[in-house]
């Protein structure tokens, strides 16, 4: 009896147990595994220090979550490391971009004209939205988190997912700098969070919505759950347990969150979370909306 309900991975343990070189009075019999899968239906939680880097030349990628591993194709997480000196070369967002860097940066935009990133800022970039990051000051080191996601081939063979671009005719829209300064932030119970992009004059689509969570130890969020959106962490520090019930299960799923986490909250998926350790974490919505269930006091 197949309780997994995933074909592939239970192709996957057929194919290994058909392999194994069985003693004798169980080659060739009908066994039940003394397990069962518990997971819920795609990845939630992935360590990023176990997903390898690949790139050419200067730049490096890692691809944390995309439909590959998460069964998700509303958004795609990747890590982006540019060696000293380095720069992606101005480039056209075919999708909709949110960046967070956690070393300093210098951006620019369809002016060419260079604006300096600081650690902890983030950067929103429009679909057809034009930008280039340059590690000026030293290597860098930033998340990219790209709406709707997909399985991310170019990435994982370690090229950006954009196009290169030298010249156009309508000068298109540029990236938008989201500082952490200027950011606002919101009482959550014994924690805050503060928000950096929701639907704005400066961000006219409802794509993507961005905050920092700031969690002391012992602060729980109660189960929930998002119809229409998905949710995904970007863990800076801390540590903290997270439970999943997927649509379609009754049973819940207890996860282990590190500060090297990436979650990932599927749309109709109920999840609660409880910090363990104080935790810092980027936290992404796609589309925006439950960002705004913050300001309520």
């Amino acid at each position: 009896r197949d309780t997994a309900r995933t074909p592939r991975l239970s192709a996957c343990v057929t194919a290994v147990l058909a392999g194994y070189p069985w003693a004798p009075p169980l080659r060739g019999q009908t066994i039940q595994l003394p397990f069962q899968f518990r997971a819920p239906n795609g990845q939630n939680v992935i360590d990023r220090k176990l997903v390898s880097a690949t790139g050419q030349g200067t730049i490096r990628l890692s691809v944390l979550a995309d439909e590959n591993n998460t069964g998700n194709a509303m958004a795609s997480l990747v890590e982006v490391a540019l060696a000293s000196g380095a720069t992606t070369g101005m480039r056209r967002a075919d999708r909709a971009e949110l960046w967070f860097f956690a070393t300093p940066a210098e951006l620019r935009g369809p002016d060419r004209v260079a604006v300096a990133v600081a650690a902890g800022d983030m950067v929103y970039v429009p679909k057809s939205g034009v930008r280039e990051i340059l590690a000026k000051a030293g290597a860098v080191t930033a998340m990219l988190a790209i709406v709707p996601g997909g399985r991310e081939g170019a990435a994982r063979a370690g090229a950006l997912p954009t196009p290169e671009v030298s010249g156009w005719r309508a000068v298109p829209p540029g990236p938008v700098l989201l500082a952490a300064k200027a950011a606002k932030s919101y009482p959550r119970g014994p924690g805050k969070v503060t928000i950096f992009a929701e639907p704005s004059k400066r961000m006219t689509a409802p794509t993507i919505a961005a905050a920092l969570l700031e969690f002391p130890a012992g602060m729980a969020v109660p189960e929930h759950v998002h119809d229409k959106e998905t949710e995904l962490l970007y863990v800076l520090s801390g540590t903290g347990t997270m439970i999943v019930r997927d649509a379609g299960r009754t049973e819940p799923v207890e996860l282990a969150v590190t500060a090297t986490s990436v979650v990932q909250i599927p749309p109709g998926a109920k999840h609660a979370f409880t910090a363990t350790q104080n935790l810092r974490a980027v936290q992404i919505y796609t589309p925006a909306g439950p960002e705004q269930r913050f300001k309520v006091k």
